[in-house]
């Protein structure tokens, strides 16, 4: 039989569920989406940064999101490295960084979850907070306040992300950064020389290899830069 209030419990719960792992896929989306890198290691990030906050809550008995807290800025100087290799391995050489750039973060997640297997097996470990496994009621329903916390502090910090990349010049530069890169790629294609019907005839006339759009001479050395005229 239909119940209204096993599926208003299943969509209040749905939404808390939902709003923490909306947070969880935002540095996914930017990676993806708006600063155009392939991190695809991201969940293996996240996976290795719940262990950290595991560890400080069982040794020392750390509130889990002050733990979090804490280990936050070695997680962000272990990204920023990962990202320096990746643009230097990869980004600033060609073309084809997206389809190397993904091989590489894929290659740095096995290996966190190669790690994290040897070092703590495939078992399920769990934290424990004064918060956690008690719940509120409102009528007939039961509501976890570890859902809530989770719920409140990924909106939270949603919207502090948002209000970082609209209110503060890092964050509209962050923004702005793609559209940047394909308006000069359009733009130099435009203005070479080289894009012109013209101009290409002219070179196959006169056997001359038409310079990139980048401004670079192609064969200018060698007897390919010489005009043989008939």
């Amino acid at each position: 039989m239909f119940s209204m209030d096993l599926l208003l419990g299943a969509v209040v719960l749905g939404v808390l569920l939902g709003c923490f792992y909306a947070a969880v896929s935002v540095g996914l989306s930017i990676s993806f989406g708006l600063l155009d890198v392939p991190h695809v290691a991201h969940p293996a990030f996240l996976v290795l940064a719940s262990y950290g906050v595991y560890l400080l809550n069982d040794s020392y008995d750390i509130d889990p999101l002050l733990a979090g807290l804490a280990i936050t800025p070695l997680f962000f100087v272990f990204g920023l490295l990962a990202y320096r290799v990746y643009y230097e391995t990869f980004e600033r050489r060609g073309t084809d960084a997206g389809v190397r750039g993904i091989a590489f973060f894929f290659g740095i997640a096995f290996i966190i979850e190669v790690l994290i297997i040897l070092q703590f097996g495939v078992d399920q470990r769990s934290v424990t907070a004064t918060y956690i496994g008690k719940s509120w009621r409102f009528g007939e329903f039961r509501i976890p306040i570890r859902q809530l916390v989770a719920c409140a502090v990924a909106l939270s910090l949603t919207v502090l992300l948002a209000l970082y990349l609209s209110k503060t010049f890092m964050g509209r530069a962050i923004r702005a950064a793609p559209s940047i890169a394909s308006t000069s790629a359009s733009m130099a294609k435009r203005a070479s020389p080289a894009g012109t019907p013209k101009y290409r005839t002219s070179c196959r006339v006169g056997r001359i290899r038409p310079p990139t759009a980048c401004g670079n001479v192609c064969g200018s050395h060698g007897p390919q830069a010489k005009m043989y005229r008939s």
